[in-house]
Formats: C-alpha cells, structure tokens, sequence
C-alpha cells in the first residue's frame, strides 16, 4: 500500500511540475525556451525591430533542420522575416535594434542565413545559433506571448517556444511597469 501512495505522490509531483515549467510542448534538443522575461522596445512608426537574442543550443546529436517560425498569439504584431546566425560560446547575441538588418550588425549579417531550412549543428557547448526575427508593429501597440521555432531533429518533430513576451511600441513609451500593463 506504502508503494502504491508514493507511487501516486511521485506521478502528481511530476503532473504539477509540468503544468507549471512553461509552455505545454515538446522542446527538444534546442531548449526550454530560455529564462523567461520580455521585451518592451519603442520604434519610430512604420520601422521594424530586429531582434536577435534567443539562442538555439543544439544538445542533439543530430543537426536539427528548422521548419517553421511564429509567433505565438500576436495582437497587431507582424513577422516579417526569421534568420539563424551561428555564435561562439560567449557572444552575446544581437538583442534588439531598429532596422532590418540593423545597422549596428551589419558585419553580422554576412552570416545570417534564413532560418527555414536552416540546419542547426549539434552544439556539444561549443556553439550555438541564434534565431533572429524581423517584426513590424501594426499598431501603436503590439504585442506576442512567445516565439514558437518548429524543428526537425533525429526524425522527431519538436516545438520549442520562448518565454520571452514582446511589446512594440510606436507613438507610446515603454515605462517601468509595462509588464503588468501587456501581461502574456
């Protein structure tokens, strides 16, 4: 009977565990969608923001191919374009800048390559990608909960999605509180 209640305690633990760990999907081998946390980010309207700061480690043993990237309940909130750029350990990505490809980045972006079809190398810690989405706000504000990257890896279809939520701003200014205002 002992055996049985801990098993029962054991499978509700691992049932409350995964209702609260973040998104509802199968990752994979390129992560769990990162730390968390979000972008407020003010542009001029009618510009679009680069935005480069989710890495794609790969821990498979296989390249992994991407298939498709969205993003995940958009309000006014567009997807122009997606691009993978490999890094080294240490880099620190291309975060977020105006324009497209960001002015700031431009000896960057000779390495970019559109992100579908792209072929993510298994990483091993040595390397990793990172998934660069170009956005267009369609309004003075527009938001997504996440950014979804549906892959390929080992014959095995995955879903990663971030826990980083975007807010694009034109006409308005991001203010100390605006997570509470554009909750995900």
């Amino acid at each position: 009977m002992a055996a049985i209640r801990l098993a029962a305690l054991i499978a509700a633990t691992q049932l409350i565990t995964a209702c609260g760990s973040g998104p509802a999907v199968d990752t994979g081998p390129l992560g769990n969608g990162g730390g968390g946390g979000g972008l407020c980010a003010q542009l001029p309207a009618g510009h679009v923001l680069s935005y480069g700061a989710t890495w794609l480690p790969n821990a498979g043993d296989s390249p992994a191919t991407v298939e498709r990237v969205s993003l995940e309940k958009p309000h006014k909130l567009q997807l122009l374009a997606s691009f993978v750029m490999p890094m080294t350990a240490g880099a620190v990505g291309l975060g977020d800048s105006d324009g497209w490809p960001a002015a700031a980045h431009l000896k960057d972006w000779k390495m970019a390559r559109p992100a579908i079809g792209a072929k993510i190398p298994a990483s091993a810690g040595r390397l990793f990608t990172s998934l660069i989405v170009v956005l267009k706000p369609q309004a003075k504000e527009a938001t997504a909960s996440a950014i979804n990257v549906f892959y390929l890896e080992d014959g095995t279809h995955y879903q990663l999605q971030t826990h980083v939520r975007l807010v694009l701003l034109t006409g308005a200014t991001c203010t100390i509180d605006w997570q509470a205002k554009y909750p995900g």
